[in-house]
């Protein structure tokens, strides 16, 4: 019987798509090290690069079925797709740092005026609400963050952050009506 070891990778693809943990390994040990060297050069630190490396090969485990190979090797695949990821994550570090220097200056300029009587109320009613509509509130109707960037950094889908402010809108107008 061949050992795992000496199969090719098509072989061994083929094997993965059917749950086998050592071809996954084989292959893993055969070009994660190439892998490596090219997710370094595309990454900003040495995490990023492992987790693009890490985010590469859970790619080849998850769509092992419908990997198309040109020749024996599928070292070109895992680099289109480590290169994919980087895109994808270096889109993620520019949105972060976009939405933190937006809440800087947000915070900057708000730091220079104190909340008259106006709009004090509505600080203390927003303060009122729970915990997750408090932050919707906050980076949507005081930051200015779009529902896409306000769920993004509180982990939750763009229509639920409309859904929320929706609510909280609600609640606000209520509480306005009946302190007037």
């Amino acid at each position: 019987m061949e050992a795992v070891n000496e199969r090719s990778d098509r072989q061994l693809v083929d094997r993965v798509t059917t749950g086998s943990v050592a071809s996954f390994d084989v292959l893993y040990e055969r070009h994660a090290p190439a892998v490596a060297r090219y997710a370094w050069g595309l990454a900003s630190s040495r995490e990023t690069a492992q987790e693009l490396v890490q985010d590469t090969f859970v790619t080849l485990w998850r769509n092992a079925g419908a990997i198309e190979m040109v020749g024996q090797t599928v070292l070109p695949w895992l680099l289109v797709t480590c290169r994919f990821h980087a895109a994808n994550s270096h889109r993620a570090e520019s949105r972060t740092t976009r939405m933190l220097q937006r809440l800087a200056s947000h915070e900057s300029l708000n730091a220079d005026r104190s909340p008259d009587d106006s709009t004090r109320w509505v600080l203390e009613a927003i303060d009122a609400l729970p915990a997750i509509d408090r932050e919707v509130c906050l980076l949507c109707l005081v930051h200015g963050l779009t529902y896409r960037e306000a769920g993004e950094s509180l982990n939750l889908s763009e229509s639920a952050v409309g859904k929320r402010l929706e609510r909280s809108r609600i609640t606000l107008r209520r509480d306005h009506a009946n302190n007037r």
